[in-house]
């Protein structure tokens, strides 16, 4: 597929900047928090069973590794002994738990690890990003059409020209996407609409992301509080110039095909608790140039610092507080984990 138009300022690093965008997307969907993706459904499932055979099913995986390079990681299970992308903060009253979430999963994720179910039936509340679980499912719908569609009567078939519009109008077929619903949709909103029917593709489901899981176990029992909300999260992405969503779009469609190969390294640094693998895949998707940096900024340094100081809110009214957010948000630097032993507190790995 050739898509016209691309970005001119790609310049001879086109290739290496294309593989950022679509780690971006990829981290931005699993790894830093993306309400909206979660309805958006896939028609068709690629799983491979565990002799190696590949299949494509209307339903989820159950129980089949969903393709490729992911399927020795998932046979093979949790590993024991290990660490995991989880941690104890402990202060001089309180106890946090810090987990980092993949916002996609397959069943073979399940159940999670001991050390994880023990401290989240020993908490007071948890808190996550947002709380989608308490929106119902219409007014997320709406809330989603607020921020993502257009409303002025323009049309991305108009923002991306004829020669784009009809690529992205073949991509659309493979992932199961209807060209009507895509055309309504801002660029921003489209990339992740494409990533999430990839990914759903391939097997992985919103529904059993972990921060969902844990949400849809503990509402009964402790209360859920949210770090951020749908909102905050949607006008994230509304406020990107149009150009940077055009170019993250062609980017997208671009490299999609590697879809597979880029989550199948984020599962496995994942379920195999490697930090410092989680953290080099996830800042590589953010190029050094000023708009990447910016784009850095917005959706981890910023974001980061806030849920940190809402954390530290939080511990005033629970003792045991359980935190569960996206992955990218708990590793490197500018972390959760990082910015916790920063404010004094003594943080282990589990």
């Amino acid at each position: 597929m050739t898509l016209m138009g691309e970005d001119r300022r790609l310049g001879n690093g086109g290739g290496r900047t294309a593989r950022r965008w679509l780690a971006r997307l990829i981290a931005v969907v699993v790894l830093l928090g993306a309400a909206g993706p979660a309805l958006i459904e896939a028609a068709v499932y690629k799983c491979v069973d565990p002799d190696g055979s590949v299949s494509f099913q209307e339903t989820t995986c159950d129980g089949m590794a969903p393709g490729g390079q992911t399927t020795q990681v998932l046979r093979q299970g949790w590993p024991s002994g290990g660490k995991h992308i989880f941690w104890q903060a402990t202060g001089q009253r309180h106890k946090i738990y810090l987990l980092g979430s993949l916002h996609f999963g397959v069943d073979t994720m399940y159940p999670l690890p001991q050390v994880i179910t023990d401290a989240l039936a020993s908490a007071d509340a948890l808190a996550v990003e947002a709380n989608v679980t308490a929106i119902p499912p219409v007014e997320l719908a709406a809330k989603i059409a607020r921020s993502g569609l257009y409303h002025d009567g323009t049309h991305l078939s108009d923002v991306l020209g004829n020669s784009n519009w009809r690529a992205l109008n073949a991509l659309s077929r493979t992932t199961g996407v209807p060209e009507a619903e895509l055309d309504r949709q801002k660029p921003w909103l489209a990339s992740m609409t494409l990533v999430s029917a990839a990914l759903q593709q391939l097997g992985y489901s919103p529904e059993l992301g972990v921060d969902l899981q844990l949400m849809k176990g503990a509402g009964s029992r402790i209360p859920i509080v949210e770090l951020e909300s749908a909102d905050f999260q949607f006008s994230l992405f509304n406020r990107m110039a149009q150009e940077d969503q055009v170019a993250m779009l062609l980017q997208t469609m671009h490299q999609i095909r590697d879809a597979e190969r880029n989550f199948s390294d984020l599962l496995e640094a994942w379920m195999s608790g490697d930090v410092d693998t989680l953290e080099r895949l996830i800042t590589e998707g953010f190029d050094t140039t000023m708009q990447g940096r910016s784009l850095y900024n917005s959706m981890i340094r910023d974001r980061n610092a806030a849920m940190v100081a809402s954390i530290t809110q939080l511990i005033r009214r629970y003792d045991v507080l359980f935190v569960v957010v996206g992955a990218g948000h708990m590793v490197g630097e500018e972390g959760i984990v990082a910015r916790m032993k920063a404010i004094g507190y003594k943080v282990e790995q589990l």
